[in-house]
């Protein structure tokens, strides 16, 4: 029982002192975002999403601090704004808002 009670007070320690990351999106624009997050070194995906407008979502809680590719693409039909964007995120504990732009999407990380 004494090990017991020392092991299990171990393991509350470790897990309340591990802090949990998420990369947190949220879509301020008027049309759905497509996009993908890649580690900047190798390029291997992680975890694809798709966000309709207005919705907030996280993404790789847990996960190590590395540099992260976010690319990402307007769902829609207007031409003018399809296109590829990337960005490079250095934290993965981090707010990620999107809008509209005057060609695009506008990118704002805090």
């Amino acid at each position: 029982m004494k090990y017991f009670i020392i092991i299990l007070t171990i393991l509350i320690f470790c897990s309340t002192t591990l802090s949990t990351e998420a990369v947190t999106i949220r879509n301020n624009c008027q049309y759905p975002i497509a996009g993908s997050i890649s580690m900047a070194d190798s390029n291997v995906n992680l975890v694809q999403f798709r966000i309709i407008p207005g919705e907030k979502v996280h993404l790789l809680k847990t996960f190590d601090k590395n540099k992260l590719l976010l690319r990402m693409t307007p769902d829609t039909y207007d031409l003018t704004k399809i296109a590829i964007y990337e960005t490079e995120i250095d934290d993965p504990n981090c707010f990620i808002e999107l809008r509209n732009g005057k060609n695009g999407i506008k990118v704002k990380i805090e």
